[in-house]
């Protein structure tokens, strides 16, 4: 600090000097040298999402005015101290930067990686959706008050939840819905029996905070319990335990958030009927819960498991989705593999042999940016994908015409739906 005083006393950050009245340059050194810090622990972010980051100025003699700035993003900006991301922000990662004010060279960063957010969930009762302005709608079956209108009406229009904030991810079980507002914050409802996070058991048709309020990134509501991944990066779920789909090495089931037992940083996570699969940020992917038809994908059945365990061929995957008793996932090469019960072909393989344990490749072996597992136990299952050139496909169960191709023929190929179209997101479950 460089300062020019015409007299009097000059107090520094360790010193204090008396000072001639004369016009001469006096150097005031810190006791050690300023630096920045990034403080929050956010590592992960979403499209909508608006995350306040945070930093410790040392030592606290130094300037304490920050700024932030955003780089490989247009879609990103900063307000003050506020990550905010636009809805049509690209997913990737950018760079935080904070530097101190009046010394650019005192900087600290950090990469964040943009998840997509899900804008739509289609399950077998309901559907919810959030539209351009943030608002989130839903219809269908309201038994429990899943439509979250503060009723048990069922309704065969759009209806908007009950709190009418703004929403950047949804997602909809078979009884409950779970969503992420614009602050990060995570809210639940339907029915509930744990699944709704908020430390009780009792059915909601209105939209309720999870225990923990922490901020969150991504959230999927399964058949009986939910499993959402923090800024952190860190996985947490709520609900039955009674296959371990909790992960937490326990078969007791929680109303509250509870962490994965490896602590890792994951990336992307689904929930299905009694099992999740997840993928770390090393691209791995694991799964824990039900095992009975081999969907964990660790070359062996009927060994349930309250621990993620990782599947056979370690490979690098980018997506993954659970359905009610097989997985499915796109690697990094895009190309789809799928694991667990196949009676109605749903592993896409050209076969409907009763399960497998291990990947097994859909026959088309096409370039896929998205895939969907559905299925439930009334309808049989399926599975859903889009390929690199926008096109939908699915295989499995028809029974309900639910492949699409004016047809109620299983299938246990990848068949093309019926309009021929470009498609972007394509849930099935």
């Amino acid at each position: 600090m460089v300062v020019k005083p015409e007299g009097g006393l000059l107090i520094g950050a360790d010193h204090t000097f008396t000072m001639p009245a004369a016009n001469v340059e006096v150097t005031a050194m810190y006791e050690e040298k300023p630096r920045v810090k990034i403080t929050s622990n956010h590592i992960l972010t979403a499209q909508g999402l608006e995350l306040e980051f945070t930093a410790r100025v040392v030592p606290q003699s130094a300037p304490q005015q920050v700024t932030w700035s955003v780089a490989g993003n247009d879609k990103a900006s900063f307000a003050r101290n506020v990550l905010k991301v636009a809805a049509d922000a690209k997913p990737g990662t950018i760079t935080v930067k904070v530097a101190v004010n009046g010394y650019s060279e005192i900087t600290d960063e950090r990469s964040i990686t943009i998840l997509q957010s899900t804008a739509n969930a289609v399950n077998e009762n309901h559907t919810a959706a959030i539209r351009s302005d943030g608002s989130l709608w839903a219809w269908g079956l309201n038994s429990r008050g899943q439509l979250g209108n503060n009723s048990t009406t069922k309704s065969s229009v759009p209806v908007q939840e009950h709190s009418k904030s703004t929403w950047v991810s949804v997602s909809a079980g078979y009884y409950h819905t779970a969503a992420i507002k614009s602050d990060g914050s995570l809210w639940a409802w339907g029915e509930n029996g744990g699944r709704l996070g908020n430390n009780s058991t009792t059915d909601s048709s209105v939209p309720v905070q999870e225990n923990s309020k922490s901020t969150w990134v991504s959230v999927f509501a399964g058949s009986s319990h939910t499993a959402a991944i923090k800024s952190d990066g860190s996985l947490w779920a709520w609900g039955a335990n009674n296959s371990g789909q909790l992960g937490n090495n326990s078969a007791a089931g929680s109303s509250v958030p509870v962490q994965e037992h490896s602590k890792s940083t994951w990336v992307s996570v689904s929930a299905g009927r009694e099992h999740t699969a997840a993928i770390k940020s090393d691209g791995s992917l694991w799964a824990w819960g039900n095992n009975s038809y081999g969907q964990l994908g660790k070359n062996s059945t009927n060994d349930s498991s309250s621990l993620p365990v990782q599947e056979h061929s370690k490979s690098t995957w980018v997506s993954v989705s659970a359905g009610s008793q097989h997985t499915a996932a796109i690697r990094s090469d895009g190309s789809l593999w799928a694991w667990g019960l196949n009676n109605s072909g749903q592993l896409g393989n050209n076969s409907t042999t009763d399960k497998s344990s291990v990947p097994v490749q859909e026959d088309s072996k096409s370039t896929w940016v998205s895939v969907s597992a559905g299925g439930s136990a009334g309808s049989g299952s399926h599975t859903a994908a889009i390929k690199s050139d926008g096109s939908l496909w699915s295989w499995g169960s028809n029974r309900y015409g639910q492949l699409g191709n004016n047809s109620t023929t299983e299938s246990s190929v990848p068949v093309r739906e019926y309009s021929g179209s470009a498609w972007r997101i394509y849930p099935a479950n």
